[in-house]
């Protein structure tokens, strides 16, 4: 709620001045020939709720290992607050949190290989 009592909406689209915080250009991510990822083009806005849906099979799993750099696209553009993310690594793992739908670490891989399985 406003100070003066008015309901806040958060529209982004709607300000002209509002930049994303985080900002998929033109990424695509291949696996040999299968193409996980074709060319998207996403803006995540702050204080924005974001939801990935969909079928199996269809690169959710692969953009959310990209969002959280564990893996790297074979081309274009992830941006954080206007810059690429790999220039600003730090600051960008320090500010997100994921947590996924089951655990990250496999109890029968050693620790060498949960690493490599990322």
């Amino acid at each position: 709620m406003a100070p003066n009592g008015q309901t806040q909406i958060f529209a982004p689209w709607a300000d002209p001045a509002a930049k994303p915080l985080i900002e998929f250009r033109n990424v695509s991510k291949r696996f040999g020939n299968f193409t996980a990822i074709d060319n998207l083009n996403l803006s995540i806005y702050e204080r924005e709720f974001f939801a990935l849906l969909g079928p199996s099979g269809c690169g959710k799993t692969t953009l959310m290992r990209l969002l959280t750099t564990a893996l790297q696209p074979t081309s274009g553009n992830i941006l954080y607050s206007g810059e690429a993310i790999d220039l600003c690594r730090y600051e960008y793992l320090s500010d997100i949190l994921y947590l996924g739908h089951q655990p990250g670490v496999k109890m029968t891989l050693t620790a060498e290989e949960n690493l490599r399985w990322m």
